[in-house]
């Protein structure tokens, strides 16, 4: 199962996919895409992400991320994992 995730202004200034597990006995969220006009959108998109999903357990591939990102991600103590 898939949830998108859009800022829009006049524009499109950035996305979220996220995908879930479809297993009812597994709760892993996987931040599948995200892209964004500069950090304080993506920022907001995984904020709002967390609070209104109420996500716990959220996931991103770290190679596939800025350093940027990183750094966002740190601050909302999210999992990285590397293959």
């Amino acid at each position: 199962m898939y949830r998108f995730l859009f800022w829009e202004d006049t524009y499109l200034q950035g996305y979220l996919v996220l995908q879930a597990s479809v297993y009812a006995d597994r709760e892993q969220i996987s931040i599948v895409d995200w892209e964004a006009t500069d950090p304080e959108v993506c920022a907001d998109l995984l904020e709002t992400a967390l609070r209104y999903g109420k996500l716990n357990n959220v996931s991103i591939l770290s190679a596939t991320v800025s350093k940027k990102v990183k750094q966002i991600l740190s601050k909302a103590s999210l999992v990285f994992w590397t293959p």
